[in-house]
């Protein structure tokens, strides 16, 4: 087994196998307590997605405390393969999501980002609690099964989660650019007109974007019109190609795929559900 810091998983060359994935909500005061007695048999990533406080204790193999960490709305914990422990959910309706996973080498070896419990440096965002939807609906739904994409958005979380706050100086600047997306993602520029705005290089540019949103500019943009449309076809009588064209897509075929790829579903099923 290899321990590799979470702010140095960049450097290696990793696979993973996913394991499941878990939306639960949780009254004031409940308990999980799977693993106090027997040790989890993978890793996982707890995502705090709702004003919640969540205190998880780590207890060695004879019930004595480790460790105890408390996380609330945002935050993200790793738990380690072969821990004991416990946790308390404190708040009325507690929502989290749970992603379980082993992470591998290129030789086959088991990697770790501590022994412990740890309390990651990044916050749950908008564009990680999208792909935490669809990796969920990937799983849960083998017509939307497509592994290549399951593992795309994995990485991207853990790379996003691991990442060391701060370490980019460029991140005022992505902001900008992300704002401007927002602002006219029906529009059909060229990334590179972003990269000028932030006076950056294309490719230094969509690497520090994909870092600082979890995705690169162009699924930005994708997955901004994908929300616009799924908007639409619940609240409006607008027909697929009219949705399509409204959020920059003048192809409809083209954004049927697209949106299909993002939700796991048609945009006809989408819309009848």
């Amino acid at each position: 087994m290899k321990l590799i810091a979470p702010d140095q998983l960049k450097h290696h060359s990793l696979c993973a196998e996913l394991i499941d994935t878990h939306f639960t909500e949780w009254k004031d005061g409940e308990r999980f307590e799977l693993y106090r007695k027997r040790p989890r048999s993978f890793s996982g990533l707890l995502f705090v997605v709702s004003d919640v406080e969540t205190v998880c204790t780590e207890l060695d193999e004879n019930g004595a405390v480790v460790r105890r960490i408390s996380a609330k709305k945002g935050d993200i914990l790793y738990l380690p393969k072969d821990i004991i422990y416990h946790s308390v959910f404190y708040c009325e309706k507690t929502h989290t999501c749970t992603l379980n996973f082993n992470l591998y080498d290129i030789t086959g070896d088991d990697v770790l980002l501590d022994n412990h419990i740890l309390l990651l440096n990044n916050k749950v965002n908008p564009f990680m609690t999208q792909d935490l939807e669809n990796i969920h609906r990937i799983f849960h739904n083998p017509i939307a099964s497509d592994k290549l994409n399951l593992n795309s958005l994995f990485f991207s979380i853990l790379y996003y989660a691991t990442r060391r706050r701060g370490e980019s100086k460029v991140a005022p600047l992505i902001k900008l650019a992300v704002q401007a997306i927002e602002n006219e993602y029906d529009q059909n520029k060229p990334i590179e007109t972003y990269a000028q705005l932030c006076n950056l290089s294309p490719t230094y540019f969509y690497r520090e974007f994909r870092a600082y949103a979890g995705m690169t500019p162009i699924e930005y943009r994708n997955s901004l019109r994908i929300n616009v449309a799924k908007s639409d076809l619940h609240n409006t009588e607008m027909t697929i190609k009219e949705i399509a064209q409204k959020v920059g897509i003048y192809d409809e075929f083209y954004f049927s795929r697209l949106f299909k790829r993002i939700t796991g579903m048609s945009p006809k099923k989408f819309k009848l559900g």
